[in-house]
Parts: structure tokens; C-alpha cells; sequence
């Protein structure tokens, strides 16, 4: 096997993410999957954090949170937004 050097496997990693995103949204609804998406600098600075050591100061803890607080506000999850048992219709 060739050697796998660092832009190679830079490349199977964007790949890869370009096809979970193609993916995701034809498994969950469209506002989920991008969701998900736009949420992937969380979880880089959580992974940077762990695997690389990289320090993360206060300003990128507090983007953290608030970034926490928009993906729940953006989602929501039922067992803390409960259904509305008289829901409108738009089309009456």
C-alpha cells in the first residue's frame, strides 16, 4: 500500500464527509440534516481539543455554548419543546 500522506488523507476525509452529507439528507428531513451540518465546527473544536491538545479559551468555550444553544433551539428535541396539541393548518 502506498503511502497515505497527510493531503491524501485530507482528501478521504472531505470525500467522506461530502457523501454523509448527501446521505443524511435523503435519511432525515432537510432542517435536521443541515443542522447537523452547520454544526460541524463544535465538533471540530471538541475533537481538536482531545486528539491534537489544543488549547480553547474562554471566546471559543463560549461560542461552544451558544452554538449548543442555537442547534437545541433549531432542533426541538420533543422532550424539552413539547407537541402543540392544537397544531394550525396553513391550508385553511
Amino acid at each position: 500500500m502506498a503511502n497515505l500522506t497527510k493531503p491524501n488523507f485530507q482528501g478521504i476525509a472531505v470525500g467522506l464527509v461530502v457523501l454523509c452529507i448527501f446521505l443524511s439528507v435523503q435519511a432525515i428531513p432537510l432542517g435536521d440534516a443541515l443542522t447537523l451540518v452547520f454544526s460541524s465546527p463544535l465538533f471540530t473544536m471538541i475533537l481538536s481539543a482531545i486528539v491534537l491538545k489544543s488549547r480553547m479559551g474562554l471566546y471559543k468555550i463560549m461560542f461552544c455554548i451558544i452554538l449548543i444553544i442555537g442547534i437545541v433551539l433549531v432542533v426541538r428535541p420533543p422532550f424539552l419543546f413539547p407537541p402543540d396539541p392544537n397544531p394550525t393548518s396553513y391550508n385553511e
